[in-house]
């Protein structure tokens, strides 16, 4: 290697590379061509660096370093939009048709629209309204299976307590996906505001207890079924669960 010195700083030259020193801001720089400065002396070496205008570079720098006026940050009060009662007339017609898929087929395939109607319509409706609403559905829903019940002649009681488990599990399916739905009026206004109110859960459990178990002595039935059913099992007979 050849070392020059050059603006007071030592530079080392290899015989077969060139290279370019690049100093930003107050530096220059500097182009070296190493090729022909390996065949030359020091002296003719040095005028093969060439200097270029450090202006363009300290242009840029000064250009960069301009002050930027920083943007206000406005934060406006937040309007609410206005919701006529029209809209919310059309969001309980659809919510009350997504009630009904439920309550019928257990159908959830719209349940992520059925989310959003519930909350647009209990953050702008009536929330006592919307939850009468559903327990008017609920009940109307339990009314009809409790008539469907009382018209049905069972050969023993196994198949009395199966066909009522049964309907059991379905409007705990149902009522279980209607919480779901309605999360945000339990959480936001039944358990907070109106504590009087039942939980959507509870309100399930208390409609079918009110409109199935208490009518057409299903309760008596009930109790009647499952002590033969005690009584066979404990003589012997295998019980069908």
């Amino acid at each position: 290697g050849i070392n020059a010195e050059y603006g007071g700083i030592t530079l080392d030259y290899c015989s077969d590379l060139s290279f370019i020193l690049i100093r930003f801001y107050n530096f220059e720089m500097i182009k070296v061509d190493v090729k022909s400065c390996g065949k030359q002396p020091l002296g003719a070496m040095s005028r093969g660096v060439q200097q270029m205008n450090p202006g363009s570079f300290r242009g840029k720098a000064q250009g960069s370093n301009k002050k930027v006026q920083p943007k206000k940050l406005v934060i406006k009060n937040f309007v609410a939009p206005v919701v006529t009662s029209q809209q919310l007339d059309e969001l309980w017609t659809r919510l009350q048709q997504g009630l009904s898929d439920i309550l019928q087929t257990g159908d959830t395939r719209n349940k992520s629209s059925l989310l959003d109607d519930a909350d647009n319509l209990c953050i702008h409706g009536d929330q006592m309204e919307l939850y009468r609403k559903i327990e008017q559905e609920v009940k109307r829903h339990m009314t009809c299976c409790s008539e469907e019940f009382a018209k049905k002649q069972f050969p023993s009681n196994t198949a009395f307590l199966r066909e009522l488990a049964d309907i059991w599990g379905k409007h705990s399916k149902q009522t279980y996906l209607i919480r779901n739905i309605f999360n945000y009026l339990e959480r936001r206004y039944v358990m907070l505001s109106h504590k009087q109110l039942l939980p959507l859960w509870e309100m399930g459990a208390a409609t079918f207890r009110r409109e199935l178990m208490c009518v057409n002595n299903v309760s008596n039935k009930c109790v009647e079924g499952m002590l033969s059913l005690i009584e066979q099992e404990r003589c012997g007979d295998d019980i069908d669960g």
